[in-house]
C-alpha cells in the first residue's frame, strides 16, 4: 500500500500552524484582559490562571472552528449540546444551594435523606460518568457509584422530584454521548 503524499505544501501547514498561534495568542490575551477585569486587578495565584486563560484560549479556538460556516456540524451541535447543558445547571445549581442553604439554617433542619438507583440507558459510558460528576456537584445530590447503566445517588431529600431533574440531565448529557457512542457493552462496566 503506497502512502499519499501530503496535499498541503510544508509552507501551507507552516502557515496554518502560524495562523493558529496568533489566534491562541488572541484569545489568550481576550481571556486574560476579561480576568483582570472580573478579578478587578486583584492579584490572583498563578496556579489557578494560567490553566483557566489556556483553557478559554484553547476552548475558544475549538468552538470558532467549529462552529465556522457549517465547517464542522457534528462539532457545532456539540457546542450546542454543552451550551444547553450550562444553560440547564447553573439555574439549578442556584436553586439547589439556596434550598440546602435554607435547610440547613431551619432550625429543624427538614430532610429526608435517601439512596436511590437511576436506570441511565440513555447515554453512553462516559455520558453515565458525566452525568455522575454534575449530580455530585449539585447541592443535596452525590452520585456515589456506577454499575453498567446503574446509578446510585444519595439524595438529601427524596421527597422533591428528583427524577425529573435526573430525566433532564440524561437527556442534556445523551445528545453529546448517545448510547450508540459506547464502545464496551454495560454489562462489563464496573
Amino acid at each position: 500500500m503506497t502512502s499519499q503524499p501530503s496535499t498541503r505544501s510544508a509552507p501551507t501547514r507552516r502557515a496554518g500552524i502560524l495562523r493558529t498561534g496568533a489566534e491562541l495568542a488572541g484569545w489568550l490575551l481576550a481571556w486574560a484582559v476579561a480576568w483582570v477585569v472580573l478579578v478587578e486587578g486583584r492579584e490572583v495565584s498563578t496556579v489557578l490562571i494560567v490553566p483557566g486563560l489556556l483553557l478559554g484560549a484553547v476552548a475558544s479556538v475549538w468552538i470558532r472552528r467549529g462552529t465556522a460556516a457549517g465547517a464542522h456540524g457534528a462539532r457545532a451541535g456539540q457546542v450546542r449540546g454543552w451550551l444547553m447543558l450550562v444553560a440547564w445547571m447553573v439555574p439549578v445549581l442556584v436553586r439547589g444551594g439556596i434550598d440546602v442553604a435554607r435547610r440547613a439554617l431551619a432550625p429543624s433542619c427538614p430532610v429526608h435523606p435517601a439512596i436511590v438507583e437511576w436506570e441511565a440507558a440513555g447515554t453512553s459510558r462516559a455520558g453515565r460518568e458525566l452525568m455522575a460528576v454534575l449530580v455530585s456537584t449539585m447541592p443535596g445530590t452525590l452520585a456515589t457509584s456506577i454499575h453498567g447503566t446503574r446509578m446510585r445517588i444519595h439524595l438529601l431529600d427524596d421527597r422533591l422530584d428528583w427524577q425529573a431533574s435526573m430525566r433532564q440531565l440524561e437527556e442534556l448529557v445523551g445528545r453529546l454521548h448517545p448510547p450508540a457512542a459506547d464502545p464496551s457493552p454495560a454489562g462489563r462496566e464496573g
